[in-house]
C-alpha cells in the first residue's frame, strides 16, 4: 500500500508539535473559561487583567491556528492545494479569525498597554499588582 504521510519522520517533526500546540490551546481555553466564571464585574482590576489575557490569547491562538494550517498544507505537498482535501477552505476560514473582532496588532497593543501600565505601577512604587502580573514586580525589582 501507499505510505501514509505521518509515517515519514520529517512529517512527524513538522506536524506532531501542532498536535501538542492544539492541546495547549484547548487547556488554555479551559483556563480562560474558569477565569471568566470566577470573574466579578465589580472588580475593575480583574476586568483589565481579563481583557489583557483574552486579547493576547485571541491574537496568539488565531495566529498559531493560521500558521498551523499552512504547515499542514505544505506537509501535504500538491494535495494541500486541492479543494478536495479541505485545507484551502479551512485556511480561508481561519485567516478571517485574525481579522474578525479586531486585527491582531490591535489586540497585541491592548495587551502591551496593560503590561506597560503594570510596569509603571511597579516603578512608581505601588505594591499591589493583579495576581497574573505579579511576576513583573519580581522581575523588575531584581538586582
Amino acid at each position: 500500500g501507499e505510505v501514509q504521510v505521518l509515517d515519514y519522520g520529517s512529517q512527524q517533526y513538522r506536524l506532531l508539535p501542532l498536535v501538542a500546540m492544539a492541546h495547549a490551546v484547548i487547556f488554555t481555553a479551559g483556563w480562560m473559561g474558569d477565569q471568566f466564571r470566577q470573574f466579578s464585574p465589580s472588580n475593575s482590576e480583574e476586568l483589565k487583567e481579563m481583557h489583557c489575557n483574552s486579547s493576547c490569547l485571541k491574537a496568539s491562538c488565531s495566529q498559531l491556528m493560521v500558521q498551523g494550517i499552512e504547515m499542514c498544507r505544505l506537509a501535504c505537498g500538491g494535495h494541500g492545494y486541492s479543494q478536495a482535501c479541505g485545507i484551502p477552505r479551512m485556511y480561508a476560514n481561519a485567516a478571517s479569525a485574525e481579522l474578525v473582532e479586531g486585527e491582531n496588532y490591535v489586540l497585541w497593543l491592548q495587551c502591551a498597554r496593560y503590561l506597560v501600565k503594570c510596569v509603571g505601577m511597579v516603578t512608581s512604587g505601588q505594591s499591589s499588582l493583579p495576581a497574573g502580573v505579579q511576576y513583573l514586580q519580581t522581575w523588575l525589582t531584581c538586582e
